[in-house]
C-alpha cells in the first residue's frame, strides 16, 4: 500500500508542477486573454501543492510519521481550495461550467488519499 501512495503523490506532485508551468506560461502569453484562474494566483497555488505533496511523498518514502497526515491535509486542502477559487475568482466562462466536475474531481482524490493513508495505517497496527 506505500507504493500506491508514494506514486499517488508523486501524480500529484506532478500536477501542481504541470500547474505552476502553466500559470507561468498564461502570464507570459495570454495577458489580456480570460483565462480559469488568475495566472499569478494558479502559480502560487501550484508551487504551493507542488512543495505540501512533494513533502507527503518524501515523509512517506522515508517513513516519517507525520506523512500520511500531511497527504491528507493537502489533499482536503487543495480539493477545497481548487473549488472555492473557481467559484470566487474565476475570470472566464469556462471556470463556472467546470465547477461542478472540478467538484467532483476533488472529491475523488480527498476519497483515494483517504482511502491510502487508511489502508496504511491499518496495516501498520
Amino acid at each position: 500500500m506505500r507504493r500506491a501512495l508514494l506514486a499517488w503523490l508523486l501524480l500529484l506532485t506532478g500536477l501542481n508542477v504541470w500547474r505552476l508551468g502553466e500559470a507561468i506560461s498564461w502570464r507570459r502569453t495570454l495577458p489580456d486573454v480570460g483565462v480559469p484562474a488568475a495566472p499569478v494566483l494558479s502559480a502560487v497555488f501550484g508551487a504551493a501543492g507542488m512543495v505540501a505533496f512533494g513533502a507527503a511523498w518524501l515523509g512517506v518514502l522515508l517513513r516519517t510519521p507525520w506523512a500520511r497526515g500531511v497527504a491528507l491535509g493537502a489533499s482536503v486542502a487543495a480539493a477545497v481550495l481548487d473549488v472555492t477559487l473557481r467559484a470566487a475568482l474565476g475570470v472566464s466562462s469556462e471556470a463556472r461550467a467546470t465547477l461542478g466536475f472540478h467538484a467532483i474531481l476533488g472529491a475523488l482524490m480527498v476519497l483515494i488519499s483517504w482511502g491510502l493513508v487508511w489502508r496504511g495505517n491499518q496495516r501498520a497496527r
